[in-house]
Order: C-alpha cells, then sequence, then structure tokens
C-alpha cells in the first residue's frame, strides 16, 4: 500500500502537508508532481517492481496515475501497474472495471485535464475526499484532507465507487448492484477459487509474505491453502495472545507444526497493551470504534508491528460470506443471500477500516483471500446454511485439522479482548 493526495487549487505546501500527515503509508519514496492544475502527491511503500520506473505520481505522454494497493492482474495488461492502469484509461472510460485487486487509484487525463478516481468493489484500500470553493482534493485518509484543506469536511468515496471531475464539477457512480447466480454450493470449486486467490495474494510481491494465524477456521483454510500451493515454506506466521494458557496459542502452534509452517507467537501483557491504548485511537484517525472493530484491530496493529514483511494475508471476510455471526443464525435459502451481501457491502465500515489502519500504522499491507470478486460472486449466490457449515465442508476437503474444526467461535482469548474493550469504552465514554 501507499499514501496518495491530489488536489485541485493547492499548492505544493498544502499536498506536502496532507503527504506528511500519512507519512506512515510509505516510507520507501515521496514524490510530487503538478500538472493541469493538479499537484498530485504519493507516499511510497514499494512492494512490487521496486524501481524508479514504477515510481509514482508516474506519467506518459497522456496520463498521469497514483494509487494505493495492488493490481492483481496488471501483468496480464502491460508491463506494470501503472502502465497497466494507464492502458486502460486510455481505452475504456470505466476503467476500474477491468482492474482485479484491492486499490484506490487516481487517473489525470492531461489532454483534457479531467481526473478519474476508482476504490475498489469491497473498500478495501481507503478514499476520501474534500471540498471548499473551486478547490478539491483526495487522499488516502481524512487526516491528509485536514491537513492539506483544514477548512473543508471530509467525505468517504463508497467502496466501488467511480468518480470524474471535469470543469470543477465532481460526479460519483456507485458501483453495479450484485446479482447472485443463486446455485446449488460445490466445496471443490469453492475451494479452487479460493486457492487461487491465495497464490495471486501471496506472489504479488517482491519482499516477501507473512500470515496472521489466529487458530481460528479461516486464517486455517489460508494456512492449508498456502501448504497445498506448495507456497507455506515462503511465509512466517504471527499469531497474537494475550493469555499464554489460550486456544489460539495451543490451535495455532500445533497446526503450524503439522503443515511445517514456520510460527511466532506474539505474547502481549495487559500493561503492552494498556500501553498501546493512544497509538491504537491514533492509528483509527477518528474513526467510530466498537467492540467488533476493537478485537480486531488489536490483532491486526501487534502483528503489523512484529511481522517483518510488509505483506501480511489474512482471514479477514469469511463471516460475512459465510453466515458466521450470530445474527445470522436460523436464515437461509434468499434471506441468508440478502443479509450476506448486506454484510459484504457493509464490511468496509465493520471490519475494512480497523485492518487497513491497524497495518498502515506500520507500514503494512493487509491482503485478505476471501475478499476477491470472482469468489465472492460464487459464495453469495451459493451458501444455503448459516453458521458457516459449507466452509467446514471446503476447509474438510482442504485438510484442515478436527482440532480446528471443533473450535467454537469465541474462546477465551476473545472474552479477553472484550474485558479490554470494556475498560477503554468506558475511558471513552
Amino acid at each position: 500500500m501507499c499514501g496518495i493526495i491530489a488536489g485541485f487549487g493547492l499548492n505544493a505546501g498544502d499536498v506536502g502537508a496532507g503527504l506528511e500527515a500519512i507519512g506512515h503509508r510509505g516510507r520507501d519514496d515521496r514524490r510530487v508532481l503538478i500538472r493541469r492544475g493538479w499537484t498530485m502527491g504519493h507516499n511510497r511503500l514499494a512492494i512490487v517492481e521496486r524501481t524508479d520506473r514504477t515510481a509514482q505520481p508516474w506519467e506518459d505522454a497522456r496520463f498521469v496515475v497514483s494509487f494505493n494497493g495492488e493490481f492483481y492482474n496488471a501483468s496480464q495488461l502491460a508491463d506494470t501497474e501503472p502502465q497497466a492502469l494507464a492502458l486502460l484509461a486510455r481505452r475504456v472510460r470505466r476503467w476500474d472495471r477491468f482492474l482485479e485487486g484491492q486499490y484506490a487509484a487516481l487517473v489525470l487525463d492531461k489532454a483534457t485535464g479531467v481526473l478519474t478516481a476508482a476504490r475498489d468493489w469491497f473498500g478495501i484500500i481507503p478514499l476520501y475526499f474534500a471540498k471548499s470553493g473551486s478547490r478539491l482534493v483526495f487522499a488516502s485518509e481524512r487526516r491528509a484532507l485536514e491537513a492539506a484543506l483544514p477548512e473543508a469536511v471530509p467525505r468517504e468515496v463508497p467502496p466501488g465507487a467511480f468518480v470524474r471531475v471535469e470543469d470543477g464539477r465532481l460526479e460519483i457512480l456507485e458501483r453495479e448492484p450484485y446479482r447472485a447466480p443463486l446455485d446449488a454450493f460445490s466445496p471443490l470449486v469453492f475451494l479452487g477459487l479460493f486457492e487461487e486467490s491465495v497464490r495471486k495474494r501471496a506472489l504479488h510481491t517482491d519482499v516477501g509474505f507473512s500470515l496472521a494465524l489466529s487458530g481460528g477456521l479461516d486464517s486455517a483454510l489460508v494456512a492449508c491453502a498456502l501448504w497445498r500451493l506448495g507456497l507455506s515454506r515462503l511465509c512466517r506466521a504471527y499469531t497474537v495472545v494475550l493469555d499464554e494458557d489460550s486456544e489460539d496459542h495451543r490451535v495455532s502452534s500445533r497446526l503450524a507444526s503439522d503443515l511445517g509452517l514456520s510460527h511466532s507467537v506474539l505474547r502481549v501483557t495487559p500493561e503492552e497493551l494498556a500501553a498501546a491504548r493512544p497509538a491504537l485511537f491514533e492509528a483509527m484517525d477518528g474513526l467510530p470504534l466498537n467492540e467488533v472493530k476493537w478485537r480486531g484491530l488489536v490483532r491486526s496493529y501487534l502483528v503489523a508491528q512484529r511481522a517483518p514483511s510488509s505483506v501480511i494475508l489474512c482471514g479477514e471476510g469469511a463471516d460475512e460470506l459465510f453466515g458466521g455471526y450470530p445474527y445470522f443464525e436460523g436464515l437461509a435459502g434468499l434471506d441468508l443471500v440478502t443479509k450476506s451481501l448486506g454484510a459484504v457491502r457493509s464490511m468496509r465500515a465493520i471490519n475494512l477500516d480497523r485492518l487497513d489502519r491497524g497495518g498502515m500504522a506500520h507500514t503494512r499491507e493487509y491482503r485478505a483471500p476471501f475478499l476477491d470478486y470472482a469468489l465472492v460472486q460464487y459464495a453469495l449466490g451459493t451458501v444455503r446454511q448459516a453458521g458457516k457449515h459449507d466452509l467446514r465442508d471446503v476447509c474438510r476437503l482442504a485438510g484442515v485439522p478436527d482440532y480446528v474444526l471443533a473450535r467454537g467461535k469465541y474462546g477465551r482469548e476473545e472474552r479477553v479482548l472484550n474485558t479490554t474493550w470494556n475498560v477503554v469504552g468506558r475511558a471513552r465514554g
């Protein structure tokens, strides 16, 4: 990931202040480019093609591009990701429809002065904008907007949206509605799609990758997929525990041993967690925080703090796809499809912002194989029973051990985190 900002009517000092506010998102390079009244800045976290030819803002004779995230199908289009984005912008109006990955991207057409922007369908990568009079700015985080254009009120670009700015007019095109195929679920088909998703996310890097292994079902399937693909030897798994006697500790250690996966258990004391609270709130950049987000934020933040790799795979998204939360209980058929679709569409506000903020606090990029568009299309139209029963069939097929399958969703570790949230929540109130 990186940190991006583009302002119309702003000078290099304004944009520089915005870049400084999100310096944690990329420490490998910082550049500013001014074209057609737009000042575009980029903090780079170099993960793929770590050379000057992919430094951003990147330009050719026609376009300037700046993006945060990854295009997993870029190699099918051009030699580099910036070239792939410029190629699509040259050929099609809605270039976002042909991108596969997690991204927030900006494209300036130097011939017309039109700036277009897009965000991935799930909203994995954040993008905000603010407007004050004739001045307009886009950025990766709200704090960058507040630094560059203090008088403006930040607004979020919706997940999956496409934005067009022409002659001062801003148009936001919302993402297209999802159409479920409503077919029978096949564990074999899903596993094939899932392993391809894991493969793309594990190999699309020149700096290696790690795995956030919680000891639960979802990350265990990611671990087994890596093993089946012969990729587990390329990474190290990390598990955060607040209690050395926790089930997460025992199960994750046993699974890593069974798979021959290098594994580190990150023991965090109550005192260390208490000391980290101000940094955790700072990472959220003023975004809403509740009990569910708190549990995930603690894990994503602490794994990112300790993991050496810039890329971290995780099991995010499975509960939304397979009805894993308590509010799915008793749902089936079309009711389950509708509820799951709503959960996926809103998960950016529930889960993904804390995943991004927890990782980027330490300049780390999380990648979620469950949030692959083709995979989600298949799952939303085929899963027929809540409670992750279909996912358990996939896990058995993939070789996830019975001692993982037998676990409940919320163990002792979750209860400890809930206790810490009760303290934090009262303190915030």
